[in-house]
């Protein structure tokens, strides 16, 4: 497929410059962000060098997500197998991670204990005990502790080698069009953050307690997961008797794109809030007075009508 990005699998020697050039400037607003963090603590003692620091360190927090797009135009497409994929990248920053994960506590250990004490609020000695110490020794299974912080990073890194595979199956076949419309929904996603900063100003008070927005609720706190299936491309349909609802016989079929399916039980349906998150509803046509299907017997018919249509226009 023509206009394509360019292939940035170049030999394993060969230096991209502006790559490099953006490596330096990042690790240098890197520096930057981390000098303005003892302004930004200092919210309770004083405001004015809170504001100065947060207002400071604003222009320079775009320093991690330069690495990560440079990860992707240095692995992006993948051109290795899967498990080779897996094995080389999760591998090398697997190591790294159960090694710091060990030395980090243990230094922190003999350096509060035997060497000198902190005489810093943020410093509880109760969390370097021997016990404490041991513990934190097997929980970074689960995630980084206040000694292994800057460790956050690998446990990111390790979930986007992750979907890079994935990623990398549709790059391959997107046109530079394509990668325009995806690059024009993130930059909207880049204004979510403040959707949650002014969401109470304007009435939002959350639901059951939980002030989380488009589907992050008490039950199901990854949000993420509601916004990846929006960017994936793939059109929601509630099947449901609704307002509104194309008959399966009738729906306008694109065989281009990708589609989610979404069923209720056979008593409720879909429920109302369901329906209002997807682009659209579809009803399968009944005659009678009792319109209602059980999920398998709903299901089998819709997918059914779907592959006939994908089959057809094959």
């Amino acid at each position: 497929m023509e206009n394509r990005l360019p292939n940035p699998n170049a030999p394993a020697r060969e230096r991209i410059g502006w790559v490099d050039l953006l490596r330096v400037t990042a690790c240098f607003l890197v520096v930057f962000s981390h000098c303005c963090d003892p302004f930004v603590g200092q919210f309770d003692n004083d405001r004015a060098a809170f504001l100065t620091g947060a207002f400071s360190g604003s222009f320079v927090r775009c320093c991690v997500p330069l690495f990560v797009m440079m990860t992707g135009v240095l692995l992006l497409p993948v051109k290795t197998g899967l498990a080779g994929f897996y094995r080389k990248r999760i591998g090398r920053i697997l190591a790294a991670l159960v090694f710091w994960s060990v030395v980090l506590p243990l230094l922190y250990y003999v350096y509060l204990n035997y060497v000198t004490a902190s005489q810093s609020p943020a410093i509880d000695p109760e969390n370097f005990t021997w016990g404490a110490t041991l513990h934190k020794l097997w929980t970074f299974v689960f995630n980084f502790t206040f000694d292994t912080t800057p460790l956050w990073y690998l446990y990111m890194l390790a979930g986007l080698y992750l979907i890079m595979p994935v990623i990398s199956a549709w790059l391959e076949r997107a046109s530079r069009s394509e990668l325009k419309t995806l690059l024009g929904v993130w930059g909207v996603t880049l204004l979510l953050p403040y959707a949650k900063m002014f969401a109470p100003m304007l009435g939002y008070t959350g639901n059951f307690g939980n002030m989380g927005l488009y589907g992050v609720c008490d039950w199901n706190e990854f949000g993420t997961f509601y916004y990846v299936s929006g960017f994936a491309g793939y059109r929601v349909l509630a099947v449901e008797q609704v307002e509104g609802a194309a008959m399966l016989d009738a729906l306008a079929f694109d065989p281009q794109a990708r589609y989610a399916l979404v069923f209720g039980n056979e008593v409720e349906g879909v429920s109302q809030e369901a329906v209002d998150r997807c682009d659209g509803a579809v009803e399968i046509p009944q005659l009678g007075t009792k319109h209602s299907l059980n999920v398998s017997v709903s299901g089998g018919v819709v997918l059914w009508e779907f592959f006939c249509r994908i089959r057809s226009k094959a």
